[in-house]
């Protein structure tokens, strides 16, 4: 039950802005993906994992890799990468570089976007991939295929001010534990 004091506003913002609007106080809570967490990694800002899910490539429906049920990061060697740029979004960057280097190789970046709606329409070949997770708002678009990342975890996570105290905050907090316990399938 919400309180009357209580006013939920929504937004669809880049990461940066999710972040500088949480750090400003103008936002009380903000929903973002695991790898994401590493910027808010102070005692300043608490942090909670709401759902989990491998990561995924996003390719072309005529991308080699689509033949496959299952990739390996092993697997994305040969391929172009199209990357959130570390100026807008570090936290992907980092991810990105640390996987491929875990796998024993640099990952090929042939274009850098602002933010990651921006991935998709950067698809230019058959040979051209970026990394995100079934999370991602243009997960299941019938022009693109999705293939899950073996032995990769990512999610979406919630994170606020650790001193925020308000109590709207913390029932919504509840809220989303019991949401959370509940099983749902992604």
């Amino acid at each position: 039950v919400m309180s009357p004091d209580i006013h939920v506003h929504v937004e669809d913002c880049p990461s940066e802005d999710v972040r500088s609007k949480l750090i400003n106080g103008e936002f009380d809570i903000a929903f973002n993906v695991l790898y994401d967490m590493e910027e808010l990694g102070t005692k300043h800002f608490s942090s909670k994992v709401i759902r989990t899910c491998p990561l995924e490539i996003g390719m072309l429906k005529t991308c080699p890799l689509a033949k496959k049920s299952e990739v390996t990061v092993e697997d994305l060697k040969p391929y172009n990468f199209v990357s959130i740029s570390a100026r807008f979004t570090p936290a992907y960057y980092n991810m990105l570089k640390a996987l491929c280097t875990r796998a024993g190789f640099q990952p090929n970046i042939v274009t850098y976007t602002n933010n990651a709606s921006s991935q998709l329409l950067n698809l230019r070949t058959k040979m051209d991939i970026f990394i995100m997770d079934r999370f991602y708002t243009s997960y299941g678009d019938p022009y693109f295929e999705w293939r899950p990342l073996k032995d990769t975890t990512s999610g979406v996570t919630a994170s606020w001010k650790t001193d925020n105290n308000k109590k709207g905050l913390l029932d919504f907090l509840d809220a989303i534990d019991e949401f959370t316990s509940i099983s749902v399938l992604f």
